[in-house]
């Protein structure tokens, strides 16, 4: 799962660091800092899972918090 983060910097920091602890809590993830020509943006990858239907399922519970959530299968890219 590919949940890029994105905003002003203040936004970035605020989301990431109450939203997606408790988004990806139980759940195999990192949080990765990026600086882009855009700003600042945190990349949250989550998974692998065992199934499309298991990713599908994190994938819901993220964006039930409000988040962005995109499933992508290993060595894809994630549309945006």
């Amino acid at each position: 799962i590919n949940a890029p983060i994105q905003g002003t910097a203040a936004d970035v920091i605020r989301r990431a660091m109450i939203r997606m602890p408790r988004a990806i809590a139980g759940l195999p993830a990192t949080m990765q800092e990026l600086q882009t020509g855009n700003g600042p943006r945190i990349r949250v990858r989550a998974g692998p899972f065992a199934s499309r239907a298991a990713a599908e399922a994190a994938a819901r519970r993220i964006r039930a918090l409000g988040l962005e959530a995109q499933p992508v299968t290993a060595g894809a890219r994630a549309e945006r």
